[in-house]
């Protein structure tokens, strides 16, 4: 019998770029089916970086792929003095690379790295191509019926001697955290006993299998925490993950995850000694790492979505139900509201744009302007001169310059910073203003995930665009919430310049207030949906987290015993 063709599931291309370097993957695209199992990589790339003139291709497959195609198409549109931000062959600037490369029809599907190699020998990653097998399943498939570990609702039927561990910290982590606060808002005999120990030594380990948990106690440190958490873990527990008498879970569930993180796992684990990942799990909350690594199980899990789901829910009292429900018809004071704490990047340009628009003065935008809350990761100089050279932003150097001199903009009283405003809700802001800009964590191509700033504001019932990574409209909906499609095009979701989704979200937002000011707005319909969202958060949310994220990876360990 034939074997299946492979297809191209995503080409995950990364933002995260040197300034002034551009590039493009031409080939392949998203959904492609390999002809005969011959994979093209194609495309082109200029900036003000040392290039080596070579493109690497490493992860299921190496090889290398010469930057030396022509391109006058990317020539003409970068114009003048473009040819020395590439490599010249014979006087002719070359910007492109294209390469057919054989998978054969046993290619295992092992996700491939492409990146520009540099002259120090470094290199910048440029993408993740990921593959399965067959067709894909239409994205108008609903959640429950989907195959990703996401997206199954599972039922759970746990083996009695399950026994959990912790290493490296003081408690067991997140994950299972997140599980006892589920456990009482859901309450199920399907749970297992959630009790978990810090890991004894080799004779007092009785039992016949196992789970570690390495939690994250400081997750802004993860990798410096992990690297010496794994080099301090037992051998015999390399040695029992290797006779599959044990399972290592990671708990990244307090954040996104990438690439760099999986190779750093991967990497790590091995040189310990471990060469059978079949048993290792990683729990972090970006929905695209299964596309990223093959190398071990990945489930999704969202920490500070259930946190914020209990401390909402306990907020959420019929007084506030109904002061909600009744603002869509007694009015609404401000029009956006627009709530920012680490002052990142694209958190800047928001605002600026914002107040480029005119925005500012009738609506509420709280922006922090502090550099030494954590991760802000930016410089101001550095926003200047991303908005100088990237279209779309250009005329944004006034609107900045006002905001380094007035911030910072506050909404509310709260005086706590960064995630310590993670679960802290002013409900009066949302009853006062008609929709949410929810600026999201983070913006590149190479994640796909929710916190707890786009959940507030769905559960509450608020009308929402969001500045995030593509499709995260689409984690929402996976939650259980509407999201308003019948009012708010959400189109912008989908595209993957970040700086155009950006812009393209504000402008929805500003469309949907002057839509409701004029009057044209079915407001009877919106208020139905915004209260169908808060009764889903109090009788349907924890049910179907439960099913759908955290049964999914108890029942897996589970079966390992």
């Amino acid at each position: 019998m034939k074997a299946e063709s492979l297809m191209v599931k995503r080409v995950l291309r990364t933002e995260v770029m040197p300034l002034g370097v551009k590039f493009c993957i031409d080939q392949p695209k998203n959904h492609q089916m390999l002809v005969d199992d011959n994979l093209i990589i194609a495309g082109w790339i200029v900036g003000e970086t040392d290039f080596a003139d070579k493109i690497i291709i490493s992860g299921g497959i190496n090889t290398e792929i010469p930057v030396n195609v022509h391109r006058p198409d990317v020539h003409l549109h970068f114009g003048n003095g473009s040819e020395n931000l590439c490599p010249l062959i014979d006087g002719i600037p070359r910007y492109g690379f294209s390469k057919q490369i054989p998978l054969g029809p046993l290619y295992a599907g092992a996700p491939i790295e492409v990146a520009v190699e540099l002259q120090n020998g470094g290199k910048i990653p440029l993408a993740i191509i990921s593959f399965s097998k067959g067709n894909i399943k239409s994205k108008n498939v609903p959640p429950s019926e989907g195959s990703t570990p996401k997206a199954i609702a599972t039922t759970l039927q746990p083996k009695p001697d399950m026994r959990f561990y912790y290493f490296g910290h003081e408690d067991a982590g997140f994950f299972l955290h997140s599980c006892h606060l589920l456990s009482r808002a859901y309450p199920s005999s399907e749970w297992p006993d959630l009790t978990a120990a810090p890991l004894p030594n080799e004779k007092e380990l009785s039992i016949q299998h196992y789970d570690i948990f390495i939690p994250v106690h400081n997750h802004h440190r993860f990798m410096d925490e992990s690297l010496s958490v794994i080099k301090r873990l037992p051998k015999y527990v390399i040695e029992d993950l290797n006779n599959k008498r044990c399972s290592l879970i990671l708990d990244r569930s307090t954040e996104s995850g990438g690439w760099g993180l999986c190779a750093f796992i991967r990497n790590e684990l091995r040189n310990q000694g471990l060469h059978d990942f079949s048993n290792v799990m990683l729990i972090a909350q970006n929905r695209l790492l299964g596309d990223i690594t093959a190398d071990f199980c990945f489930y999704p899990f969202d920490y500070y979505v259930v946190e914020s789901a209990i401390a909402l829910h306990a907020q959420m009292d019929d007084m506030w139900n109904d002061r909600l429900h009744n603002a869509w018809k007694s009015g609404k004071v401000n029009n956006i509201l627009c709530l920012n704490a680490t002052p990142r990047r694209h958190r800047w340009l928001t605002v600026a744009a914002l107040i480029k628009k005119g925005m500012l003065a009738n609506s509420l935008i709280s922006f922090s302007g502090d550099f030494s809350t954590k991760d802000a990761g930016v410089e101001i100089q550095d926003v200047l001169d991303f908005a100088a050279k990237t279209a779309g932003l250009e005329n944004l150097n006034d609107a900045i310059h006002w905001l380094v001199q007035n911030a910072p903009l506050k909404v509310d009283e709260f005086t706590e910073k960064g995630t310590e405003l993670a679960f802290k809700v002013d409900l009066s802001v949302y009853e006062k203003t008609i929709i949410s800009i929810i600026t999201e964590t983070g913006v590149d191509n190479m994640a796909q995930r929710i916190t707890e700033k786009s959940f507030k504001a769905f559960a509450i019932g608020h009308p929402s665009v969001v500045i995030s990574h593509p499709n995260t409209i689409e984690a929402v909906e996976e939650l259980g919430f509407d999201v308003f499609h019948d009012f708010i095009d959400h189109s912008y979701d989908q595209i993957d310049n970040w700086v155009l989704r950006m812009n393209t979200a504000i402008a929805e937002a500003i469309s949907f207030c002057e839509a409701w000011r004029s009057g044209s707005v079915d407001v009877d319909k919106l208020q139905a949906i915004s209260q169908k969202n808060r009764d889903w958060l109090r009788e349907g949310f924890f049910e179907r987290y439960s099913k759908h994220y955290a049964f999914p990876i108890l029942s897996l360990l589970a079966s390992k015993y």
